[in-house]
Protein backbone atom coordinates (compact mmCIF):
# COMPACT_ATOMS: atom_id res chain seq x y z
CA UNK A 1 0.00 0.00 0.00
CA UNK A 2 1.69 3.17 -0.97
CA UNK A 3 1.57 6.92 1.40
CA UNK A 4 -1.56 8.17 -0.90
CA UNK A 5 -3.86 4.75 -0.28
CA UNK A 6 -2.57 5.06 3.75
CA UNK A 7 -3.87 8.79 4.46
CA UNK A 8 -6.82 7.86 2.90
CA UNK A 9 -7.76 4.79 4.73
CA UNK A 10 -6.54 6.99 7.74
CA UNK A 11 -8.73 9.68 7.12
CA UNK A 12 -11.64 6.93 6.91
CA UNK A 13 -10.92 5.19 9.62
CA UNK A 14 -11.34 8.16 11.52
CA UNK A 15 -14.55 8.45 10.28
CA UNK A 16 -13.89 12.08 8.61
CA UNK A 17 -14.66 13.07 5.09
CA UNK A 18 -11.43 15.45 3.02
CA UNK A 19 -13.22 18.21 4.56
CA UNK A 20 -13.04 17.56 8.01
CA UNK A 21 -9.61 16.40 7.74
CA UNK A 22 -8.26 19.63 6.46
CA UNK A 23 -10.12 21.33 8.64
CA UNK A 24 -8.23 19.19 12.05
CA UNK A 25 -5.04 19.50 9.97
CA UNK A 26 -5.05 22.62 8.82
CA UNK A 27 -4.99 22.32 5.33
CA UNK A 28 -7.21 22.93 2.07
CA UNK A 29 -9.82 20.24 1.20
CA UNK A 30 -7.80 19.91 -2.14
CA UNK A 31 -4.75 19.54 -0.47
CA UNK A 32 -6.20 16.24 1.00
CA UNK A 33 -7.15 15.35 -2.25
CA UNK A 34 -3.91 15.78 -3.64
CA UNK A 35 -2.73 13.50 -1.04
CA UNK A 36 -4.65 10.68 -1.60
CA UNK A 37 -4.28 11.16 -5.23
CA UNK A 38 -0.23 10.97 -4.74
CA UNK A 39 -0.24 14.45 -6.88
CA UNK A 40 1.35 16.11 -3.68
CA UNK A 41 3.96 14.53 -1.27
CA UNK A 42 2.65 14.70 2.28
CA UNK A 43 5.55 14.11 4.25
CA UNK A 44 5.12 17.90 6.24
CA UNK A 45 1.50 16.93 7.20
CA UNK A 46 1.85 13.16 8.39
CA UNK A 47 2.69 13.64 12.02
CA UNK A 48 -0.37 15.76 12.36
CA UNK A 49 -2.86 13.58 9.83
CA UNK A 50 -1.54 10.61 12.37
CA UNK A 51 -2.79 12.81 15.06
CA UNK A 52 -5.98 14.07 13.74
CA UNK A 53 -6.83 10.27 12.65
CA UNK A 54 -5.74 8.50 15.73
CA UNK A 55 -2.81 6.04 13.72
CA UNK A 56 0.59 5.41 14.52
CA UNK A 57 3.05 7.91 12.55
CA UNK A 58 5.23 4.85 11.59
CA UNK A 59 2.42 3.37 9.91
CA UNK A 60 1.35 6.34 8.27
CA UNK A 61 4.79 6.74 7.23
CA UNK A 62 5.91 3.19 5.75
CA UNK A 63 3.72 0.92 7.84
CA UNK A 64 7.04 -0.39 9.98
CA UNK A 65 4.21 -0.38 12.97
CA UNK A 66 0.60 -1.40 13.23
CA UNK A 67 -2.07 1.35 11.87
CA UNK A 68 -3.29 1.80 15.16
CA UNK A 69 -1.47 1.68 18.60
CA UNK A 70 -3.77 0.29 21.04
CA UNK A 71 -2.73 2.90 24.13
CA UNK A 72 -4.19 5.70 21.86
CA UNK A 73 -7.53 4.62 22.09
CA UNK A 74 -10.56 5.82 24.39
CA UNK A 75 -11.77 3.35 26.90
CA UNK A 76 -15.39 3.00 25.33
CA UNK A 77 -12.88 1.73 22.24
CA UNK A 78 -10.63 -0.32 23.78
CA UNK A 79 -14.08 -1.90 25.71
CA UNK A 80 -15.44 -2.67 22.18
CA UNK A 81 -12.48 -3.90 20.59
CA UNK A 82 -12.22 -6.65 23.70
CA UNK A 83 -15.59 -7.61 23.50
CA UNK A 84 -15.21 -7.74 19.66
CA UNK A 85 -12.25 -10.53 20.13
CA UNK A 86 -13.93 -12.22 22.66
CA UNK A 87 -16.68 -12.86 20.28
CA UNK A 88 -17.76 -15.85 18.00
CA UNK A 89 -17.43 -15.95 14.46
CA UNK A 90 -20.91 -15.40 14.08
CA UNK A 91 -21.51 -12.67 16.26
CA UNK A 92 -18.73 -10.77 14.22
CA UNK A 93 -20.47 -10.78 11.43
CA UNK A 94 -23.86 -9.79 13.22
CA UNK A 95 -21.85 -6.50 14.20
CA UNK A 96 -19.90 -6.08 10.98
CA UNK A 97 -23.74 -6.51 9.25
CA UNK A 98 -24.84 -3.61 11.59
CA UNK A 99 -21.81 -1.51 10.40
CA UNK A 100 -22.98 -2.32 6.66
CA UNK A 101 -26.37 -1.31 7.25
CA UNK A 102 -25.19 2.10 9.38
CA UNK A 103 -23.11 2.87 6.68
CA UNK A 104 -25.79 2.47 3.97
CA UNK A 105 -28.21 3.83 5.67
CA UNK A 106 -26.04 7.26 6.09
CA UNK A 107 -25.09 6.89 9.55
CA UNK A 108 -21.76 6.42 10.07
CA UNK A 109 -20.78 9.09 8.08
CA UNK A 110 -19.03 11.00 11.11
CA UNK A 111 -18.26 8.15 13.36
CA UNK A 112 -19.48 9.26 17.08
CA UNK A 113 -16.78 7.72 19.05
CA UNK A 114 -14.23 10.50 17.23
CA UNK A 115 -16.20 13.01 19.02
CA UNK A 116 -15.16 11.95 23.01
CA UNK A 117 -11.46 11.68 22.10
CA UNK A 118 -9.17 13.06 24.52
CA UNK A 119 -7.76 15.40 22.76
CA UNK A 120 -10.54 16.76 20.72
CA UNK A 121 -12.43 17.25 24.07
CA UNK A 122 -10.23 19.86 24.97
CA UNK A 123 -9.96 21.61 21.42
Amino acid sequence: MNLSERIKMAREYAGLDQKGLAEKVGISQQMVSRLETGKADGSSYLIRIAQVCRVHPFWLYDESAEMVDEKLLTEEERKHLQLFREASPKTRRAVENVYEIEKQDGGMSQAPANNNRPQEQAA
